[in-house]
C-alpha cells in the first residue's frame, strides 16, 4: 500500500463497505494526526531573511529542531529557560514568528531553521506522502477507525483504535531509533 488509490482499495476491504466518503475520512484523519506527528522524516530545512528581528515560519512549521543564525547557534528564550546573555542570540516564538535579540552591534541577517513540516494531504492528484509510503497501517488504520466511528460501529471502531495506536508506537520507534545517539560509551570490562 502506497498510495491514494491502494489506501482505498485496503479501506474498503477491510470495512467490506465502499459508500463512506473515502476523501472526508482521509481528511479528517490527517487533521487529527498531522500537528502532533514529529518524525525525522518530516525534518525540513528553510533560510529565511530577519526582518526587523523577525522571521515568519513556513506554513508548514510544527516544532524546530535547530535554529541557526548567522552561523551561531541561537539561545530559545522561554517561561523555563529565561537566561539572556549578551554575547548570544537569542529567540523566542510569539505565534508563527520567531522573535530574535542580541547584544551584538550587527543585528542578525539570516536565520537556518530545521524544523518539522506538517504532511502533505493524500488526495486523488498527490497520491502519496511520506507516512504512507513508510508506515501505510497508520493511514489505514487511522482511516478505518474514522470510517467505524461514521458507521457508527463502536466495536470496529475500538479494533481500528487499537491497531492505530500500535502503528503509532512503531511510527514513535522508528524515530527514537533514527535520531538517538547510536554510539554507546564503551563499558568497562571486568575479567573475573
Amino acid at each position: 500500500m502506497q498510495n491514494y488509490t491502494d489506501l482505498k482499495t485496503a479501506v474498503f476491504d477491510y470495512a467490506m463497505r465502499d459508500d463512506a466518503p473515502f476523501d472526508t475520512l482521509v481528511r479528517l484523519f490527517e487533521s487529527d494526526i498531522a500537528p502532533q506527528l514529529i518524525h525525522f522524516q518530516a525534518e525540513k530545512t528553510t533560510v529565511l531573511d530577519i526582518v526587523a528581528g523577525l522571521v515568519t515560519l513556513p506554513a508548514d512549521f510544527i516544532k524546530s529542531r535547530a535554529i541557526i543564525v548567522d552561523g551561531v547557534v541561537a539561545n530559545p528564550v522561554s517561561i523555563f529557560n529565561s537566561q539572556v546573555f549578551p554575547d548570544t542570540i537569542n529567540y523566542f516564538q510569539t505565534g508563527n514568528q520567531l522573535v530574535f535579540t542580541t547584544g551584538y552591534a550587527d543585528q542578525p541577517k539570516k536565520a537556518t531553521i530545521v524544523y518539522y513540516g506538517r504532511i502533505t494531504n493524500v488526495t486523488s492528484t498527490a497520491p502519496t506522502n511520506w507516512l504512507l509510503t513508510n508506515f501505510p497501517s497508520v493511514y489505514l488504520y487511522g482511516v478505518l477507525e474514522k470510517l467505524y466511528k461514521w458507521s457508527i460501529d463502536a466495536e470496529a471502531e475500538a479494533a481500528a483504535k487499537t491497531s492505530l495506536v500500535e502503528s503509532l508506537q512503531a511510527l514513535g520507534e522508528s524515530h527514537r531509533n533514527s535520531t538517538a545517539v547510536s554510539n554507546p560509551p564503551p563499558a568497562e570490562v571486568t575479567q573475573w
